[in-house]
């Protein structure tokens, strides 16, 4: 199956995009490389430091590739993957301290997405990242459900942050609009243009229970749903 990209608004969205996607690897592989040394004496531990490393590269590499194809309006190749394996996937590159819970409620039952899945797990790995930031040193609880709606399996990813303000909700999908001191207003750009390419769609609204906090929502068509010939 094949889905076609949206036309970017901006083609230099995606070079800065990819560079944001680049960034969040490097820090991964410092990181892992960090430990390696601290854990030299270990074995088992170097081993897996530098385990961990060789799989964000290989990583890195195929994010360049798809990236790229997303720039070139080259159309998607997607397959069925669980909405599970995609978060596991995306959880895994995410940076996450101690002070912050990290709840993954998606493997409660089985969803079919159709999907890029090297695509699809950044965009969840950007809402992860920016969840967790938004908590700060303080603290907190992401989760993040799969549920059914129609056509479409809507994964989202709720936290019990700061929020954010109605007036800013419709715009922050938009390129350099972001509400962190040291923002690059670009991670959550580029998740809309992989949305789009999917046909599916971002969301960003209040949490549903009307706690504390903000969800982020990524549409995707279900793997059983009807597709354009």
């Amino acid at each position: 199956m094949t889905a076609h990209p949206h036309a970017l608004d901006d083609a230099a969205l995606v070079s800065v995009a990819l560079a944001h996607e680049l960034q969040n690897s490097l820090a991964v592989v410092a990181s892992s490389l960090y430990l390696a040394r601290r854990d030299r004496d270990d074995a088992t531990a170097l081993s897996r430091h530098l385990d961990a490393s060789s799989r964000e590269l290989d990583a890195a590499r195929s994010v360049i590739r798809a990236v790229l194809r997303l720039a070139r309006g080259t159309t998607l190749v997607t397959e069925a993957v669980d909405a599970a394996e995609l978060v596991a996937r995306a959880r895994s590159s995410v940076r996450v301290h101690a002070a912050v819970e990290l709840r993954d409620a998606t493997a409660e039952r089985s969803h079919q997405v159709r999907c890029d899945d090297v695509l699809a797990v950044r965009a969840i790995a950007n809402l992860l990242q920016n969840s967790v930031e938004a908590l700060g040193e303080r603290g907190g609880v992401v989760e993040v459900t799969a549920a059914r709606e129609g056509e479409r399996v809507v994964i989202a990813v709720e936290d019990d942050g700061p929020g954010v303000e109605a007036a800013v909700r419709d715009t922050l999908f938009e390129p350099t609009v972001t509400t962190k001191a040291l923002g690059t207003g670009v991670g959550l750009p580029f998740v809309r243009v992989v949305m789009r390419a999917h046909g599916g769609e971002a969301k960003t609204r209040a949490r549903l229970d009307g706690g504390r906090g903000a969800r982020f929502e990524l549409w995707f068509p279900a793997a059983d749903a009807p597709t354009a010939s």
